[in-house]
């Protein structure tokens, strides 16, 4: 989705006419726009959303307006398989296409994330609707913009409606909030651009080498982690700041989470919308087997969102189970344990889980995990060798995931607010003219799970 069509035709003319229109049209013309957006990225995208978009509508006026508790039940189980429905067969059709020579008609949708977050918001919009925690939408426009508005389509953030009811019905655009916007959105361009793009480059070098060492295996991984971490938390901060130019107040996703000092922790702190939807969701206040077997299940289903393949659902379901133990046998002992010590425990953790994730079948997990503990040899030749082609890239990646460059900025702040106002739009303005420089070169490279 990202390109210079989109940054400098696409994107102003829609903030242009959307900042123009009058009140009672902006959601019309974000409709507008984000519909025509998904039918030039992929029309099989915007096929599914006609469907689903109205069918989420009217099943959420019926829940509403219905009283008779058997029949509110199974309007909720119909509009949560309905919802299931789509999403199953885009994940599942490329899935079969590709194992059994079975041609299929969708490809793979764009997004890594998007459609599975927007399936997951439907669903949540219902379930509000059900337990009495939001009104449905009485506007199809609105409802339309708050589940599929394409800032947010790509990665996140899955919303509740409560979240953005008042600025669906009246968003005052204010120039403090359009610079805010714009800087944000520069800032997830450029580390999408400059930053996940250089990390996944790397991460290929290493899956091109036939027998990786320790010492390359475990950069690898690190690497790996890294830059799922910066393409999903880059799209987010773009989301956000579209979301701020276009009146929105979106939700952040991505809280530092290499600096967790559990899983449990970790988890609020990626991907963090979809954390909550489960916790919100699924019935975690229970005694210890069904507490395991919920915690199990919301694993699994975020693995799926990951990927339709069962390295991904055993990703999920391992963090599920390591939440299970930390939850009910060793958590009040690894509190005790120093910050430091606790950090680097969920830090191992959260490697290991990539290098099961970044396996798409079991002889590449073999190979990973052997490769990890020393099956290939030490590996510090082919290390050295993968960090100098990322060395920059790699070390500003681990100063901004563990909080080093927001505490920097932070401090500046306090100590000359002016300068920072003076200094902030013409970094923007050089790291635009980067960001362009490379869209120019080469086009946004793919997802690295797409």
């Amino acid at each position: 989705m990202l390109g210079i069509t989109f940054i400098y035709i696409f994107l102003p003319i829609t903030l242009f006419i959307h900042q123009q229109a009058p009140m009672k049209r902006k959601n019309a013309v974000l409709f507008a726009s984000s519909l025509l957006l998904y039918g030039w990225c992929d029309p099989t995208l915007l096929l599914a959303l006609i469907f689903s978009l109205p069918f989420n509508y009217f099943f959420g006026l019926s829940l509403e307006r219905q009283e008779r508790p058997l029949r509110r039940k199974l309007l909720l189980a119909a509009g949560i398989f309905g919802n299931l429905l789509p999403w199953g067969f885009y994940k599942l059709a490329p899935f079969l296409s590709e194992r059994l020579a079975f041609p299929c008609w969708p490809s793979p949708l764009p997004a890594v994330l998007g459609f599975s977050l927007y399936t997951v918001q439907a669903v949540g919009y219902l379930t509000d609707i059900f337990r009495g925690e939001s009104r449905a939408q009485t506007s199809f426009i609105a409802y339309s913009v708050f589940a599929a508005m394409f800032p947010k389509m790509p990665a996140g953030p899955a919303l509740r409606s409560q979240e953005v009811r008042h600025e669906l019905a009246r968003r005052p655009l204010g120039l403090t909030g359009q610079a805010d916007g714009v800087w944000r959105f520069t800032m997830g361009l450029a580390k999408k651009l400059l930053l996940a793009d250089s990390l996944s480059g790397a991460w290929r070098q290493l899956e091109a080498l036939p027998r990786p060492g320790a010492a390359a295996a475990w950069l690898g991984i690190a690497i790996f982690g890294l830059a799922l971490y910066f393409e999903l938390s880059s799209l987010c901060d773009m989301a956000v700041g579209l979301g701020k130019l276009l009146g929105f107040s979106l939700p952040e996703s991505f809280e530092l989470p290499y600096t967790a000092l559990s899983l449990r922790d970790f988890w609020r702190r990626w991907q963090g919308s979809l954390y909550s939807f489960l916790k919100t969701n699924l019935p975690f206040n229970q005694k210890a087997p069904l507490k395991a077997f919920f915690l199990v299940l919301a694993g699994c289903i975020a693995g799926l969102c990951y990927g339709f393949h069962w390295t991904a659902l055993a990703w999920g379901g391992c963090h599920g189970l390591l939440l299970a133990g930390e939850r009910c046998l060793w958590g009040k002992a690894l509190e005790k344990a120093p910050p430091a010590l606790r950090r680097g425990v969920t830090l191992l953790l959260v490697l290991l889980g990539w290098a099961l994730l970044s396996s798409k079948d079991a002889a590449g997990l073999w190979e990973m995990f052997g490769a990890l503990f020393g099956k290939n040899g030490g590996g510090l030749r082919q290390a050295l060798s993968l960090a100098s082609c990322c060395w920059f890239a790699l070390v500003l990646a681990w100063a901004e995931a563990l909080g080093g460059i927001k505490r920097l900025g932070r401090w500046l702040q306090s100590k000359s607010p002016r300068l920072m106002e003076i200094l902030r739009p013409i970094a923007a303005a050089v790291l635009m003219l980067l960001c362009t420089a490379f869209l120019v070169g080469a086009p946004a490279a793919p997802l690295l799970l797409g």
